[in-house]
C-alpha cells in the first residue's frame, strides 16, 4: 500500500504512477486537490519513505519533489528516481529563490524546479502534457508489440467470405505437411499465406525459405534452388548449398513457380516425388526434408497447354490449391485493412496513431487496387509517413465505384454517390465536397454534369 491507501499497481496504470513528495500539509491538500481526478497519484511526506516506495515501484512517469524533507532529502531522491526512471519527467519544489538550488536539482537528475508558491494551471498543465505524452509511449509500446507479433506469426486479415474460406483451407492444411499451390494476382499476400501455414504446422519451429523465381535467369535458378558443386560453370569458384538443402527440416517457398525452366521442372519434380537431389556439376545424391509450398499469379493450365509447364508437375503441386480473392472481391476487407496496416506502420516508424477521415476511407473504398493488398499497403505508409491522408496518391476518379445493383453505369452510380453526400450534408458544398474527397469546383462541375438539385431542405 502507498501513502494515499493505493497499492503500487502499475499494471492499472500502465501510463506510470504520478509521485508526490512534500511535508508541508498545505501543500498536501493543493496537490490532492489539483491530482483529484488521477487516481495513479501516489503521496509520501517523508523522504526515507518515498525512497522505500521508489525501489518497489512498476514504474513512476511524473514526480513533484520538495527540496527540504524529513528523512532524504529532495536531491537524494531526484537521483534515485534518474537512476531507477531515467526516462520520467521529475520536477523539484523549493520555497527558495535561490539559482543554485535549481542547478542542483537539474545536475542531480530534475527535468526542471518550480519555485513556491507555484501556479495551480502550470501544474495542471505539466501533468496533462506527461500524461499526453505517456498515453502516446503506451500506445507505441502496444503497437509495437502488435509488429513484434506480426513478425511471429502471420495475420490472416479479412472478415469477407473469401478470406474465410482462404484462412480455413490454410489451417486444415497446415498440419498435414502436404504440398501446397497458392493461386491468385500480384499483391494478394501469396507470400504471406505460405508463411501463415508454415506458422501453423508441425514444421514452425524450423527454417522458412523463400525463393523469388521471377527474380532469376534460368541459369542462376538451378544454382539458387539446387546448389552448385567448385567449377560447375564460369565463375562457380566454391562448393554453393542450394535453398532445398537449407530448408531441410522446414518449409521452403517457391514463389512465381512458373517462371521455371522445363529442365528446373524437371529436378523439382524429382525433389517433389522423392525428396532427392543433386547439386548442379554434382553427381552424389543429397536427401532432403522440406515441405513445398509453390505459388503463381500465372495460369499454369494454360503455360501446360502451350508446352511451357510439365503437366506430370502441375499434377504434384496441384495436391492442395488455395486461391487468394483479389481486393477489389472483398472490398469489405479493406477497412479491417486499412486499420491493421496503420498500426504496423505507425509501431514501425514511432509514429502516433493514425485514423483516416471519412472521405479518405471512400477514396480507398472506391479504389479498384490493381496492385491489390500490397499496392494498399504501400499507399498506407506513404500516408503515416507524411501524416497525412491526401498523400495516399489514388488518382482522383480512378476507382470504379461500389457497385450499389446491378446494371448500373458508373455515371448513374456517380449520381448517387454524389446525391447521397449532399442529403447527408443538407446540401453544403463544402462539406459535401470534404467528405467526397474532391476539391468545391470539382463537385460543382459534377453536379451540373448529372443535373443533381442542391437546393438546401426548406429553401424556397
Amino acid at each position: 500500500m502507498t501513502g494515499n491507501g493505493l497499492p503500487a499497481d502499475t499494471e492499472r496504470f500502465p501510463q506510470g504512477l504520478i509521485l508526490v513528495v512534500e511535508d508541508d500539509p498545505a501543500s498536501i491538500r493543493l496537490y490532492r486537490k489539483i491530482l483529484a481526478e488521477y487516481p495513479e497519484a501516489v503521496f509520501f511526506g517523508n523522504g526515507s519513505e518515498a525512497a522505500s516506495f521508489i525501489q518497489t515501484a512498476g514504474l513512476i512517469s511524473l514526480a513533484f519533489v520538495d527540496f527540504i524533507l524529513p528523512g532524504e532529502s529532495g536531491l537524494e531522491l531526484v537521483a534515485e528516481l534518474n537512476r531507477r526512471f531515467p526516462q520520467a519527467e521529475v520536477f523539484m519544489i523549493t520555497g527558495l529563490d535561490d539559482i543554485q538550488t535549481a542547478v542542483k536539482a537539474v545536475k542531480a537528475g530534475a527535468a526542471n524546479y518550480l519555485l513556491k508558491p507555484f501556479r495551480v494551471a502550470e501544474m495542471r498543465a505539466i501533468v496533462e502534457r506527461n500524461r499526453r505524452r505517456e498515453q502516446v509511449r503506451v500506445e507505441n509500446l502496444n503497437l509495437q508489440r502488435l509488429l513484434n507479433a506480426e513478425d511471429r506469426k502471420p495475420l490472416l486479415v479479412g472478415r469477407s467470405d473469401g478470406m474465410r474460406r482462404v484462412r480455413e483451407m490454410a489451417l486444415s492444411v497446415a498440419p498435414l505437411d502436404a504440398t501446397v499451390l497458392i493461386l491468385g494476382e500480384t499483391g494478394t499476400g501469396k507470400d504471406l499465406l505460405a508463411r501463415f501455414i508454415h506458422a501453423h504446422s508441425e514444421r514452425a519451429r524450423n527454417c522458412f525459405v523463400v525463393t523469388d523465381l521471377s527474380a532469376l535467369n534460368e541459369r542462376l535458378i538451378e544454382s539458387e534452388l539446387f546448389g552448385h558443386e567448385k567449377g560447375a560453370f564460369t565463375g562457380a569458384h566454391e562448393r554453393r548449398v542450394g535453398k532445398f538443402e537449407r530448408a531441410s527440416g522446414g518449409t521452403i517457398f517457391l514463389n512465381e513457380i512458373g517462371n521455371l525452366s522445363l529442365g528446373a521442372q524437371q529436378k523439382l519434380l524429382r525433389v517433389l516425388e522423392d525428396r532427392a537431389m543433386e547439386r548442379v556439376g554434382g553427381d552424389a545424391t543429397i536427401s532432403v526434408d522440406i515441405r513445398i509450398i509453390a505459388a503463381t499469379s500465372t495460369d499454369l493450365e494454360g503455360e501446360t497447354a502451350r508446352g511451357a509447364f510439365r503437366p506430370d508437375l502441375l499434377y504434384r503441386l496441384n495436391v492442395f490449391t488455395i486461391t487468394i480473392p483479389p481486393l477489389r472481391e472483398r472490398r469489405e476487407d479493406i477497412p479491417l485493412l486499412v486499420d491493421h496496416f496503420l498500426k504496423l506502420h505507425c509501431a514501425r516508424y514511432q509514429r502516433p496513431p493514425l485514423a483516416p477521415p471519412p472521405a479518405a476511407v471512400e477514396r480507398l473504398l472506391d479504389h479498384p487496387w490493381p496492385g491489390n493488398v500490397r499496392e494498399l499497403k504501400h499507399a498506407l505508409e506513404r500516408a503515416v509517413i507524411a501524416g497525412d491522408f491526401d498523400r495516399l496518391f489514388l488518382p482522383t476518379g480512378s476507382g470504379s465505384p461500389r457497385e450499389t445493383s446491378p446494371g448500373k453505369s458508373l455515371a448513374e452510380m456517380e449520381r448517387e454517390k454524389i446525391a447521397a453526400a449532399l442529403r447527408r450534408t443538407s446540401g453544403n458544398l463544402a462539406r459535401a465536397a470534404r467528405e467526397l474527397g474532391i476539391s468545391r469546383s470539382t463537385l460543382y462541375g459534377k453536379i451540373k454534369k448529372h443535373g443533381i438539385e442542391t437546393r438546401r431542405p426548406g429553401a424556397q
